[in-house]
């Protein structure tokens, strides 16, 4: 969806505010691994 935008990822990072860009990429970090962590059980 970026395209759309006209950006590139880099400009999209970027452009993120740093505390909450970070809490955000992390936070999609641990919605990204959690099925493997509940498939586990």
């Amino acid at each position: 969806m970026l395209w759309l935008r006209g950006q590139s990822i880099n400009e999209y990072l970027a452009g993120r505010d740093p505390v909450s860009g970070t809490v955000y990429y992390v936070m999609l970090g641990v919605f990204a691994v959690m099925p493997v962590f509940v498939g586990r059980r």
